[in-house]
């Protein structure tokens, strides 16, 4: 439970560590993220944790600022 808590983020979206680590390796990927946040989303459904997400592009976004990092460490 306590795990859950910590990567559900309060409702915030977030990557789990494997996925950043799978992510921060292939830098391709990044450019799907980029056409991901110009769609006029208003609420994203995850495959894990809480869902659904009400929230908007940018905020969608800074669930992946770790990939700005320009370094492997995950974030958790």
């Amino acid at each position: 439970m306590k795990d859950f808590e910590t990567f559900s983020a309060g409702g915030k979206p977030t990557v789990l560590p494997i996925i950043q680590i799978i992510l921060s390796r292939n830098t391709q990927e990044v450019e799907r993220l980029n056409v991901v946040t110009k769609w006029n989303i208003k609420r994203v459904i995850p495959m894990h944790l809480d869902a659904p997400l009400s929230l908007q592009p940018s905020e969608f976004k800074e669930a992946f600022t770790f990939l700005n990092a320009g370094t492997n460490k995950v974030a958790f």
